[in-house]
C-alpha cells in the first residue's frame, strides 16, 4: 500500500496529432482493522471447544494473539 506515481498521455486525433502527459498519484491504504467477534459461547468441562474469530478490514492474513489477560487453564 502506499502512493503510486504514473504519468498519462493523451493524443488527440488532429493531423498532426498533439499530446499531453500529466504525472499523477493515487494513495492507496487499508480500511481500518477491526475485530468483528464481539463475545464467544461457553464452553463445557471436558468437551473440546473451537471458535473463530472475525475481523474486517486491514491486510490479511491476520495474526492473533492475546493483548491483556489469559485462557482458561487447558486451552491453546
Amino acid at each position: 500500500m502506499g502512493q503510486i506515481n504514473f504519468t498519462v498521455t493523451v493524443t488527440d486525433s488532429e493531423n498532426p496529432a498533439k499530446t499531453a502527459n500529466a504525472n499523477l498519484s493515487i494513495t492507496i491504504s487499508a480500511p481500518p482493522l477491526s475485530v468483528t467477534t464481539l463475545t464467544l459461547p461457553g464452553g463445557t468441562l471436558g468437551t473440546a471447544y473451537n471458535q473463530t474469530l472475525g475481523a474486517t478490514g486491514g491486510i490479511t492474513p491476520y495474526a492473533w494473539s492475546i493483548s491483556v489477560g489469559a485462557l482458561p487453564a487447558g486451552l491453546t
